[in-house]
C-alpha cells in the first residue's frame, strides 16, 4: 500500500496538464464486462502518468470494440486487452477491424520481462509483477483514485500447488473480499503489460 500512495502523491504534485509531443507514449488497458454489473474499464498512461479511467456498463462486445477503435483512431497505439472469456469476441472484432492490440489471455505464458526473474505462473502475475517492478522504481505515477488503490492493496499472492510458482489469487476470491471485481487494477495493470509487449515485439521484429 505504502507504494500505491508514494505513486499516487507524485501524480498529486504533478501538472495538470496533459502531454501531447508526438513522443508521448500512449498506452490503455482494457478490462471487458459485457451486459452486468460490473463494468468495462479502459484505463490510460500518458507516457508513465495514469490518466483518469473510462467506465462503461451493460455495453455488449460490438459497442465495447468500437470505442477501442475510437481510442486507436484518437492515437491510443498501444493497446492491451483483456482476452480471457468475453474479451475474446472483442479481441475477434478488432482483428476484423484491423485493429492492432496486445490481446491478453490472463492464463497464457509469462514473456519474462522482469528484470530479478522470478518463476510465475501466467501472464496475470506477470503483470501484476510489472507494476509492481514500476512503482518500486517509481517510474510510473497512478491516478489518484481510492477505489483503484483499494483493489491494488486487496490482491494477494499466492504459490501453485507444488510451490514452485508465484500466481495471483484468483479473481473470484478478490471480488467475495472486495464487493466487487478488481476490474481497474486489471485495466491499469494491462496498460503497463502493453508497453511490455509493444516494446518486446518490436526487439523481435529487428
Amino acid at each position: 500500500m505504502d507504494l500505491i500512495k508514494a505513486s499516487a502523491e507524485i501524480e498529486a504534485s504533478a501538472s495538470n496538464e496533459i502531454s501531447n509531443t508526438k513522443t508521448s507514449i500512449r498506452s490503455m488497458g482494457v478490462d471487458v464486462a459485457r451486459l452486468g454489473v460490473d463494468a468495462t474499464v479502459f484505463a490510460y498512461f500518458e507516457g508513465d502518468r495514469q490518466l483518469p479511467f473510462e467506465l462503461f456498463y451493460n455495453q455488449d462486445t460490438m459497442q465495447t470494440a468500437a470505442k477501442i477503435r475510437e481510442r486507436y483512431d484518437a492515437g491510443w497505439h498501444i493497446i492491451a486487452v483483456d482476452d480471457t472469456g468475453i474479451g475474446g469476441g472483442v479481441n475477434d472484432r478488432l482483428r476484423e477491424m484491423n485493429v492492432p492490440v496486445h490481446a491478453v489471455n490472463f492464463g497464457q505464458k509469462p514473456q519474462g520481462f522482469l528484470k530479478h526473474r522470478k518463476n510465475l505462473l501466467n501472464a496475470r502475475a506477470e503483470m501484476y509483477f510489472v507494476l509492481q517492478e514500476e512503482l518500486r522504481e517509481q517510474s510510473i505515477t497512478l491516478l489518484d483514485d481510492s477505489a483503484l488503490h483499494q483493489e491494488l492493496a486487496s490482491i494477494r499472492l499466492t504459490t501453485s500447488e507444488n510451490a514452485l510458482v508465484y500466481r495471483m489469487e484468483d479473481k473470484k476470491e478478490i471480488s467475495k473480499r472486495l464487493g466487487r471485481s478488481p476490474d481497474r487494477a486489471d485495466a491499469t495493470a494491462l496498460a503497463r503489460y502493453g508497453v511490455r509487449l509493444e516494446a518486446y515485439k518490436k526487439a523481435a521484429f529487428f
